[in-house]
């Protein structure tokens, strides 16, 4: 396989299958990063931002893409109450019946600048797999433990794949 897998990759990934209470499984998908790169942008409905308490009170939900910046992917009524109880104020759950729930979040402090330090700018989703583009403000972080939460519904079951960041590109390990 080349090693420009942004180009060149035809590098196929298996879907992980998604429970959904009372629904069957769904057959797992092959999909080429190629087909998700160019997959059309899904409307982002139901955009959240709120502090995290800690890493750790989200845990089961969280992935580390980075040193600083982590995937949160929401499909239940029970991660829901999870992500709820440490990111206080987040508002009613969505239906998670339908849709999914996908944050970036970022753990380097708070931003001297006062801004928002991370944002989802677009989610692909080709046959339930997702390819979420996201970004960093750039700038000085006092490392106070404080964490950043992003958030998008997304109206169909989706497993995230691959994270564009930035000029890093990260295959979340299932």
């Amino acid at each position: 396989m080349a090693s420009d897998s942004r180009n060149t990759a035809t590098l196929a990934v298996v879907v992980l299958a998604v429970l959904l209470p009372g629904c069957a499984a769904p057959r797992p998908a092959r999909v080429a990063v190629r087909e998700l790169e160019h997959a059309p942008t899904v409307p982002l409905h139901d955009r959240r931002q709120a502090l995290v308490s800690r890493v750790s009170d989200v845990a089961p939900l969280y992935t580390a893409l980075t040193e600083h910046v982590g995937l949160i992917e929401v499909r239940r009524s029970a991660e829901w109450r999870v992500l709820a109880r440490a990111a206080v104020g987040i508002g009613p759950e969505p239906d998670l019946s339908r849709g999914t729930v996908i944050g970036l979040l970022w753990r380097a402090g708070l931003p001297l600048d006062g801004g928002w330090p991370v944002e989802i700018d677009a989610i692909r989703v080709a046959q339930g797999a997702g390819y979420v583009v996201g970004r960093a403000r750039a700038g000085t972080c006092l490392p106070d433990g404080t964490c950043y939460l992003d958030l998008a519904y997304v109206p169909s079951p989706a497993t995230v794949l691959v994270v564009d960041f930035g000029n890093l590109r990260v295959y979340p390990g299932r």
